[in-house]
Order: C-alpha cells, then sequence, then structure tokens
C-alpha cells in the first residue's frame, strides 16, 4: 500500500499550521515593549514579568517574551520609562537613599529635582524632629536664589523658627526676594537663631520690602550668639538704599 500522498497532505498541512502559527506571534511580538526591568524567579506575582501589563503572567507573557529569545543588547536603566503616582510607599527604617555624582548640567547639580508650577517644590507633611536636616553642605546650607514672595515662610513653630548650628560662610542668605527676604508669623522660642557664624549670621543683599520681618516672637526677635563679621548686615532696603553695618 503506497502512503506518499497521506504523508505528504501531512508534512503540508503541518507546515501550513506552523505558517499560520508565526502569523499570529510574529506581530505580536514586533508590537511588545521593551524590557524595563529584571523578571525574577519566585511564586509571586511580579509585575515585571508581566508583559502585556493585564495583572497575570500567562502564556501571552510567555509568547511576547519569546519574539526576542536569543536577542542581545546594551541594557539602559533609562529606558525604563514609569512613574509611581499615586502610590504610598510604607516602610520602617527603610528609607529612599539616591546616592551618585550630579555634578552636570542639565541636572541641575542635584540628586533630586522637582518641578512643579502649580504648588510647593517640597512639603513635609510631618516630621516627629527636624522637618529639613542638612548635615553638611560645601557652601551654603541653604540658599534661595528667587522667591516671588516670601524667601522663607515659618507660619509656627514650637521652638525656634530657623536655626543655624555652624556655618562656615553666611548662615543664611537670600540673594533676591520679591516682598520680605525672612518672614516669622510666630515661633515659641527665638524668630531666627544663629549659634555661631563665621562671616554674617544673617545677610540680606536686597529687600523689596523688610530685610527681616517678626511679627511675634515670645523669646528674642532675632538672637545672634556669636558672629565673626556683623550679626545682621543689611545692604539695602525699600527705604533706604545706603549700606550700613
Amino acid at each position: 500500500m503506497n502512503t506518499q500522498p497521506s504523508r505528504l497532505r501531512a508534512s503540508t498541512c503541518g507546515l501550513l499550521a506552523l505558517v499560520l502559527l508565526l502569523s499570529v506571534l510574529l506581530p505580536v511580538a514586533a508590537t511588545a515593549a521593551p524590557a524595563a526591568s529584571p523578571c525574577a524567579p519566585g511564586a509571586a506575582y511580579d509585575q515585571a514579568c508581566d508583559v502585556d501589563h493585564d495583572g497575570d503572567v500567562d502564556v501571552m507573557d510567555i509568547q511576547l517574551a519569546a519574539g526576542h529569545f536569543n536577542q542581545s543588547g546594551n541594557f539602559n536603566p533609562s529606558d525604563n520609562n514609569h512613574d509611581h503616582l499615586g502610590q504610598t510607599w510604607t516602610g520602617s527604617n527603610t528609607p529612599l537613599t539616591i546616592s551618585g555624582t550630579f555634578n552636570s548640567w542639565p541636572d541641575a547639580y542635584s540628586p533630586l529635582v522637582l518641578i512643579n508650577p502649580g504648588g510647593y517644590g517640597v512639603w513635609v507633611y510631618e516630621a516627629g524632629n527636624a522637618g529639613v536636616t542638612v548635615d553638611e553642605a560645601g557652601t551654603h546650607a541653604m540658599q534661595v536664589l528667587s522667591a516671588g514672595l516670601d524667601g522663607v515662610h515659618v507660619v509656627s513653630a514650637g521652638d525656634d523658627g530657623i536655626n543655624i548650628e555652624t556655618a562656615g560662610d553666611d548662615g543664611f542668605v537670600v540673594e533676591e526676594a520679591g516682598d520680605v527676604g525672612v518672614f516669622v508669623g510666630s515661633a515659641g522660642d527665638d524668630g531666627v537663631s544663629v549659634q555661631s557664624a563665621s562671616n554674617n549670621g544673617v545677610r540680606v543683599a536686597s529687600a523689596g520690602s523688610a530685610g527681616v520681618r517678626v511679627q511675634q516672637a515670645d523669646g528674642a526677635g532675632v538672637y545672634v550668639n556669636s558672629a565673626g563679621g556683623d550679626g545682621i548686615f543689611v545692604c539695602a532696603t525699600g527705604s533706604n538704599s545706603g549700606c550700613n553695618a
């Protein structure tokens, strides 16, 4: 009995089935998004393995990844374009640390750059200790280049409104402010306290209104413990254009 035609038909059918399967898989694989992060093995769901981002890892994800099997290239972490908007990260003794060298433009010489034309740059909702702490700074501990309103505005502080323990240069510098250079609405202790500064304790280069304004302070309005230069130096104000020590 001659089985050659049957075998030929079977081979032809198998070849057609393979062609149809490839015609379905190849367009899907061609449109797959580039890998963004490692897919780690494990029993739990890993979104890095969820190629089509549908909330599960199934045969479709394997088919999408199979289109790139045996390919190689240079992995670029900057291709990991995603965001964490709307997420809340909760942890204990697990801070977010950004470490490296950031000394070229347009990185703004900073490991963290925030752009928000409509609101605050940084909001500290609650802090059991200091809201913002600078352990060490090569130049100014805090610098305000330009502010449309107050350079620094402290609404209320249970202790010092601003406390600078030590500074190798100026304790606080306001280059330019459209309104008050430093404004302390209320402080239970000193409005501004400078423990030690080898140069000026407080220096206001220019202010359209008051150079330093303290609305209320239960202790000293401005307190300078020690300053190598002037305790308070005002170069120019709206009412006096001369430089007075």
